[in-house]
Order: structure tokens, then C-alpha cells, then sequence
């Protein structure tokens, strides 16, 4: 069957290949996605598709732009190629708001994009919950509009009290509301708002039962949060202690990145769960969309928080803290100090899928150690050239750190200490698989890992090769790791240097 078809994906959600890829018994076409450094897109296929029905699966999710220009450069090049037919899966479809003109100089982008996707050659549309029905009108090629609702009307139909009543955050959302409150037998109430900017909405009133009730706020796009949040603030206030408003984003498949924003300042779980209004003693299943979830500010703050998870290890001269550089050393840096433990790096060189460098196929370490991903390796079917070129590449870059950071200092004696090693998060986990596998090549008594924010598989997988793992929240769905932070910029060599540093001077104080 696969000889008829090639499913290949783009940046914006490579899991979502794989797990449909997965699920018809296939293997995700091989491509890569380069980005030179003015930004520009660079795709090559790395498998023939003449004669061929090619999907591609690339949501237009933030970032918009980088990524529907990467949806129309595989069209492309799958055309030039003679593709038969090229069907783009686009869970979420980016400018779908822009579908009117709101005064006489604007643009009407949602066309605009429709017209760019049938040029470069693509013949069939299939997308999830469309902003407006009317856009599947701009096309001239078929459009498929599938719908999340009867999924999460199941999610939430044992979860919702009684008396809840069903939100329509603006009047374009009515008919949408109305569909989810016949699906769950309650009433609906609609919210007139105004909006500011692209960013800013303001709500002018309400019309339906204004009696105090628990709410259901459903939305097919859920950018900052601020139609949702606001109301459903109000009435949770209103409806006092024990019945809440609670807010759901309806996000566009799992190619979206839309998610609830959180508040200014550090949300922990149980603030979150009052903020997104959850019933005492339910839990809104994960399907129905992530709901105002934990976030660290920056890294010194994450590692803070897991300090406070690492306290039975404070003051112990067994105990010795080894950092993932670079985003692991602003974490690590606060947990030694916290515990009062001396502070070095360990180094590894995450592998990453060329064009998709957020997705790990493998990792190098200290030592000559390299692990792979097989799941990725095999699912994505890369070459063994290509995973050869990016080691030898990796190789170097871990050499050149290793005397950036070092100097002319040895690395640290680990043999009979206990060993905590801490990165800034883990998504696949094979950046640590490696440094766990070289660390263990020298002795040490106990291995500990450390990390503020994982996915919840990596974390069991974890568990079997250590002696303990921890960690501060493990969110479902997880995505990435940048996705917890609301700071996540680049760590940079000087920070590196000068935290080492920094402890090298503590430790030798004390």
C-alpha cells in the first residue's frame, strides 16, 4: 500500500506524522528542512514520489509564517517531482480569521492563502474545525472540515455539573456553541465583545440566562486567552466558593499551539485549577485541551522550584551536580546552590533531525558515547549518511565546549559519589539517554536525574536506566520543552562560563 502513497511532514508537528504513519502501517517519507541564516526555507526529498498520492502533514501553527512557507515549498518540490496528487492534512489553518474585510484598505488573507496552496499544486484540503465555513469557498480544490467536537463533548459530558450552561465567547461563535449545547443537553449564553487590536478583546454584555452558573466557554482558536479568561474570571467570582466558570479552548488538532495564556507571574497546579474553574475532586481530561498549566518564568526559577524537590540531598559530600549544557547550567546552578553541592558540566550533543533540530534522533557525548533514537531513526527513515554527517558535526561542536567551559580544569572525579544531572527539560530524552550511558562508564554510586518540566514517557523511560528521577511538572500533552517557559531564549557561552565560575568561587569558600 505504500508504494501508492508517501506521507511526508514538515517543522510544525513531525509527531503527528508519525502517529498517522504509525497508525496505517507506514513510514513517514524522508525529506530535510533546512533554515540558512537569513531565515530562508530549504527542502529537498530524500525519496522518489513520481506517480505517487503524496500527504503532507504540516499545520500553519505559530509560527505562521515559517510554517506555511515550508507547507508550500514541500507542495512544491513534490510537484517539480511529479507527485500524482498532493493532499495537504493543515489541522489548523493559519490567516483563518482573516476571512472578510473589516474596512475597504484589507486584505482578505484567508483567500490569499487558499490561492498560494492551490498554485504551488496542492489538490486537496484537509483541515480541522475551520474558523468560518465560508473559507472552504476560496478554494477551488476539495476542502475536508473535520470536527473535534463530538470527541470532546465526550471528554466532558461526565465531567460538567448539572446546571452548567454552554458560553458563546462572541456572536460569530453562536452556531458553534449552539452545536455543543444540543450535544450536551444544556442552555447557551452569548458574549458581545469588541475587539481592540489583534491581541486585546473587550466584552460589552451578555445576553441569555445571567442567572450564576458554572460555564462552558467553547472557541475554535484560543490565541491569548483574553475573550475566555476575562468572563469566565467574572463569573467564577460571581458563583463564590465552590462553583466556578470554566473556560475551554478548542484547540485546531494537535498542530495547534494555542493554549490558555496564564497570568502574569509563577501559576502552580492547584491555582491553575481554580483559575480554569475545575469542579472539587473532578479532573478535566487532558483531550479536552490544555487548560491554564503550570509555566516557569526563566530557568534560575525552574531550577529553584526543583531545589525544592532535591532537599534530602542537601549538605551530603557524596553528592555532586553535573549540568546538560547550555540550557541545563542556569538550572543546575540553582539546585547546587540550594543543596549546597559543588557544580561542574557534563557534555552532550543532542542529535537533531535535519530540519527538525527540536527532535532528537540520537545523542554524542563525553567519551565517544552516541545514542539513537530508533523510533525516530526508523520512523523518519533518515540515512546513516546523514546521521553520520550530523555526529561528525556534533563531535566538534562537544570538543570545542569541553575546552570553552573547561579550560585547563579536569573534568570531576565522579567514582562512588551520588550524581545528580540536570537539563532544562526533557522531550525525547536521548540527549540524557547519552549522558547516563557515558556517566555510568564511570562508576559512579548512585545516578539522580533532575529536570523542571518532561514528557510523562520519557520520565518512566528514564526510571529504568537510573537510580531516581525527578521532576517538577510532566504536563500532558507535552510538545516541547520551550512551551513551559515564558523566558526560554538561548543560553549563552559567557552565562556558562560565568555561573561556573561563579560556583567554582562558592565552592571553594566554603
Amino acid at each position: 500500500m505504500s508504494d501508492a502513497f508517501t506521507i511526508l511532514a514538515g517543522t510544525a508537528n513531525p509527531a503527528l506524522a508519525a502517529a498517522i504513519a504509525r497508525d496505517l502501517g507506514v513510514q513517514v517519507g524522508a525529506c530535510v528542512i533546512d533554515r540558512f541564516p537569513d531565515g530562508e526555507v530549504a527542502v529537498r526529498l530524500l525519496e522518489p514520489v513520481r506517480r505517487k498520492e503524496v500527504f503532507l502533514v504540516q499545520p500553519t501553527s505559530p509560527p505562521v509564517n515559517d510554517h506555511l512557507v515550508e507547507l508550500l515549498a514541500l507542495a512544491d518540490a513534490c510537484r517539480r517531482a511529479a507527485a500524482a496528487r498532493i493532499t495537504a492534512i493543515v489541522p489548523y489553518f493559519g490567516y483563518g480569521r482573516a476571512d472578510k474585510r473589516h474596512g475597504r484598505r484589507e486584505p482578505i488573507t484567508g483567500r490569499m492563502v487558499a490561492d498560494v496552496l492551490e498554485a504551488v499544486g496542492i489538490a486537496h484540503v484537509v483541515t480541522v474545525d475551520l474558523h468560518t465555513p465560508q473559507i472552504e469557498g476560496f478554494f477551488f480544490a476539495p476542502v475536508d472540515s473535520l470536527t473535534a467536537m463530538p470527541t470532546l463533548c465526550r471528554a466532558l459530558r461526565d465531567r460538567l455539573p448539572a446546571d452548567v450552561v454552554v458560553v458563546s465567547p462572541d456572536a460569530g461563535r453562536v452556531r458553534l456553541a449552539t452545536l455543543y449545547a444540543q450535544r450536551l443537553g444544556v442552555p447557551v449564553v452569548v458574549l458581545h465583545k469588541r475587539r481592540e487590536s489583534g491581541t486585546e478583546t473587550e466584552v460589552t454584555h451578555v445576553v441569555g440566562d445571567e442567572a450564576v452558573r458554572p460555564c462552558l466557554i467553547v472557541d475554535d482558536i484560543v490565541s491569548t486567552g483574553g475573550t475566555a479568561r476575562r468572563p469566565a474570571g467574572r463569573r467564577a467570582r460571581q458563583a463564590g466558593p465552590g462553583r466556578r466558570a470554566r473556560g475551554v479552548g478548542h484547540r485546531h488538532g494537535s498542530g495547534g499551539r494555542q493554549r490558555l495564556g496564564a497570568s502574569e507571574g509563577r501559576l502552580d497546579r492547584a491555582r491553575d485549577r481554580r483559575r480554569a474553574g475545575a469542579v472539587p475532586g473532578r479532573r478535566l481530561d487532558q483531550r479536552s485541551l490544555p487548560v491554564m498549566v503550570s509555566r516557569f518564568h526563566d530557568r534560575r526559577e525552574a531550577g529553584r522550584l526543583l531545589a525544592e524537590k532535591l532537599t534530602a540531598y542537601a549538605d551530603r559530600p557524596d553528592v555532586l551536580v553535573l549540568a546538560l549544557p547550555r540550557g541545563g547550567v542556569p538550572v543546575a546552578y540553582e539546585v547546587a546552590r540550594a543543596l549546597r553541592a559543588p557544580l561542574d558540566v557534563f557534555i552532550v550533543r543532542k542529535l537533531g533531525v535535519p530540519g527538525y533540530e527540536e527532535l532528537a534522533m540520537g545523542a554524542v557525548a563525553t567519551g565517544g558515547v552516541r545514542v539513537l533514537n530508533d523510533q525516530v531513526v526508523n520512523g523518519l527513515r533518515i540515512p546513516d549518511y546523514v546521521i553520520d554527517a550530523v555526529t561528525a558535526w556534533e563531535q566538534q561542536e562537544l570538543a570545542r565546549r569541553e575546552s570553552l567551559y573547561r579550560g585547563e580544569r579536569p573534568p570531576p572525579d565522579v567514582r562512588g559519589k551520588t550524581v545528580i544531572l540536570v537539563d532544562d527539560g526533557l522531550a525525547t530524552g536521548s540527549t540524557m539517554q547519552a549522558a547516563v550511558a557515558a556517566l555510568r562508564q564511570q562508576q559512579p554510586a548512585r545516578i539522580v536525574v533532575a529536570v523542571p518540566t518532561a514528557a510523562p514517557e520519557t520520565c518512566d523511560a528514564l526510571r529504568a536506566e537510573v537510580d531516581e528521577v525527578i521532576c517538577a511538572i510532566t504536563p500532558e500533552p507535552f510538545h516541547s520543552v520551550g512551551l513551559w517557559y515564558k523566558d526560554f531564549s538561548q543560553t549563552t557561552d559567557d552565562e556558562v562560563r560565568e555561573l561556573l565560575a561563579r560556583a567554582e568561587h562558592v565552592d571553594r569558600a566554603a
